[in-house]
């Protein structure tokens, strides 16, 4: 009687180390993949002489910003910024003697104030401010939506229309990965 009952267990406890480790619900295994791509956007200033303006949020997914790269893949898992060119974020368009007063830049809520900006001091991205790009890039290939959101606010000087064609222009150079 011991003997087949300890022969029933020993079947039973087989079976299920047998059934345990023949599943078939284990995962393949994902490889990390990079590429280099920019995510570009542009915001129009415009507004009236002596008024501050606060130009409204531009947001675009960093999926349609990347997806025209050699080496693309989805869905992006982070990223990391690539100092220098081709990088920028400047304000073109800016005529002599226009000034926007304390023009500041929001990019994934990561804000910055740049103080008056003028024809001399149009390109924001330099070694003063890099560590202020560098947080505004990680926040938005760390955003849930990967997505930059970016807006601005100043005063200016003088009238800027959209036919003056004043923009702020933020071009984020990286290099981006995904898992596949």
């Amino acid at each position: 009687m011991r003997k087949h009952l300890f022969l029933i267990l020993f079947t039973i406890s087989t079976l299920g180390i047998l059934f345990t480790s023949c599943g078939s619900d284990d995962e393949p295994v994902k490889e990390t993949h990079h590429f280099t791509g920019s995510c570009e956007q542009k915001l129009s200033l415009i507004g009236f002489q002596g008024s501050t303006v606060e130009i409204t949020e531009v947001a675009n997914s960093l999926d349609d910003m990347l997806r025209g790269n050699i080496n693309y893949g989805t869905p992006i898992a982070g990223g990391v910024l690539n100092f220098g060119e081709p990088t920028s974020i400047k304000i073109t368009g800016l005529k002599a003697g226009v000034v926007l007063k304390n023009f500041s830049l929001t990019i994934n809520g990561v804000e910055h104030t740049f103080g008056d900006i003028t024809t001399q001091t149009v390109n924001l991205y330099n070694s003063g401010t890099i560590d202020y790009f560098t947080r505004a890039f990680n926040a938005m290939v760390a955003s849930n939506d990967k997505t930059m959101r970016s807006k601005a606010k100043f005063t200016p000087s003088h009238d800027l229309s959209r036919a003056d064609d004043v923009n702020v222009e933020i071009v984020f150079n990286g290099t981006f990965f995904y898992l596949k």
